[in-house]
């Protein structure tokens, strides 16, 4: 039977019983508009998601950062997560038990600049310090 309302006739003995249903086979929608499949991800980022059910309502939902469970709105950097592939998971389910998941792989880059290396020369007498940091994104 499709989604929606519907009038359900029973005739029991001589008596016609009517009612009105409504028949929710249809998944939440899990809406997240921030997010993009295999994007990169660089500084500050919030992971969101809209969670909708026309029929039934949204009875719950999780959702999990590299299989860690996070509360939305999740606020996050690239800084704070490992540079590479990162999967956001939300599961939903609404009020009659329709669940659905979707997955969504992204992206960091590596905004951490590597170890300074030092190039003070103190067997020379030299009293000046000298570092020298370099990051991917050192323009040469």
């Amino acid at each position: 039977m499709e989604d929606g309302s519907h009038r359900v006739q029973i005739l029991q003995n001589t008596k016609l019983i009517e009612r009105k249903v409504f028949v929710d086979n249809t998944a939440p929608i899990i809406s997240p508009p921030n997010m993009e499949e295999n994007r990169s991800y660089k500084g500050e980022f919030e992971i969101n998601a809209e969670i909708t059910d026309e029929i039934a309502g949204v009875d719950s939902y999780q959702a999990w950062l590299d299989n860690e469970e996070i509360t939305l709105p999740y606020m996050t950097s690239s800084g704070s997560l490992a540079p590479g592939e990162h999967v956001l998971k939300i599961k939903a389910i609404d009020k009659v038990g329709n669940a659905k998941i979707e997955e969504i792989m992204f992206h960091t880059v590596e905004e951490n600049p590597t170890e300074p290396n030092n190039q003070t020369d103190t067997q020379i007498g030299d009293p000046k310090l000298r570092v020298k940091v370099k990051d991917q994104w050192e323009i040469n």
